[in-house]
């Protein structure tokens, strides 16, 4: 028994990571790693990796260690005081190997891993394993599963801009100037209902946290803080985010639902395709200033935000404070826009002026 769930040491178990650039899917392998699998599970079940996000990507380019590697790595943003370390796993106990895909636990000293400070391999790396030379100790690292689906993903993340600040030199150049988020992590169900349910499940997480107004309207309060983002950055995030939910629609057998399953998964496929096929398209870029444009979005938040306790005061301010950057997205799309030639008709041009300079008065936004 691992947490919650029953496991067979001859299985592997399916965990689907769901990332900012796209979905990651991990087979573990309890059998030959149990201990490191089953911390990894268990981690999954208690939700430990709400704020844990891939932080540290190691390239030729800027490895310091030798024999050099690749690889990106997670790095928790937050914790709930000490993780349970997890006693070393190495690869000529377990008969598993550092090749490409392979998903291993980091450490310092052997037996000082923690599950949510993993690593996925990006290409063979054997000095990882025991008696490689990439640790000192010549004890390796611990090797517990394989990505299974999403390998596109590692390596866009991989292949992401990095800044040279860090807390010790050995890092320099390895950390994301913006992490990659882990926004869920769970087992991947055996029934096509179930996988329905965790499908349906992940899409309003998705809605809610990309369109805030949506999940502050259906009285859903997490996201009463932020205003969403509308950069370009924030509108190819969700094109990538929505294009791996529809795979995951698609690939759903309608004769395996029941009927208020089929319904449902028709319209999520069809809001779905609207989303990837808006992008495609362009129509981020068109101008939406008349007659709800992105300039009216922050007032409007602003006046749904519930005010009834010290938290609803809080996450107003932090509404209020985000502003600022939301226009500026905003902003930077209709440049973008712009630039290829997008335009309001000139009749509207005038009024459409005259409404964003009313709404950004003083005695206005």
């Amino acid at each position: 028994m691992v947490g919650e769930r029953e496991v067979s040491a001859q299985e592997d178990v399916l965990v689907r990571l769901l990332t900012t650039r796209g979905d990651i899917v991990l087979a573990l392998d309890v059998g030959r790693a149990p201990r490191s699998a089953g911390a990894f599970l268990d981690a999954v079940e208690r939700g430990a990796f709400e704020g844990v996000a891939f932080t540290r990507v190691v390239r030729t380019d800027n490895d310091h260690g030798a024999p050099t590697i690749e690889v990106v790595q997670t790095l928790p943003s937050r914790t709930e005081g000490p993780p349970e370390a997890i006693p070393h796993e190495p690869t000529n106990e377990t008969g598993l190997r550092h090749v490409a895909g392979a998903v291993s636990l980091a450490r310092a000293a052997p037996g000082s891993a923690t599950p949510t400070t993993f690593f996925i391999c990006l290409s063979d790396q054997p000095a990882l394993d025991h008696g490689g030379l990439r640790q000192p100790d010549g004890q390796g690292f611990a090797v517990f599963g394989q990505v299974v689906e999403g390998m596109d993903v590692a390596h866009e993340i991989q292949a992401g801009a990095t800044t040279d600040a860090a807390p010790v030199p050995y890092l320099r150049g390895q950390l994301l100037a913006e992490p990659v988020a882990i926004v869920g992590a769970r087992c991947e169900a055996d029934s096509p209902l179930d996988r329905f349910d965790h499908l349906a499940a992940d899409y309003w997480a998705f809605r809610a946290r990309e369109f805030p107004h949506e999940a502050t309207a259906a009285g859903d309060d997490r996201y009463n803080d932020r205003l969403g983002g509308i950069g370009l950055g924030d509108h190819a995030r969700r094109a990538r985010l929505a294009s791996a939910l529809l795979a995951r629609a698609r690939a759903l057998q309608p004769s395996s639902l029941d009927r208020a399953r089929r319904t449902s998964l028709d319209l999520l496929v069809g809001q779905l395709e609207t989303l990837t096929e808006a992008w495609r398209l362009g129509d981020h870029l068109t101008p939406k200033l008349f007659p709800f444009g992105f300039t009216e979005i922050p007032a409007y938040l602003v006046r749904s935000t519930p005010l009834g306790s010290a938290r609803d005061f809080e996450d107003l301010v932090a509404r209020l404070r985000g502003i600022p950057a939301y226009l500026e997205g905003g902003r930077e799309t209709l440049r973008e826009g712009a630039s290829r030639g997008y335009r309001l008709p000139r009749v509207l041009a005038a009024r459409v002026r005259g409404l964003v300079e009313a709404q950004l008065a003083p005695t206005g936004l």
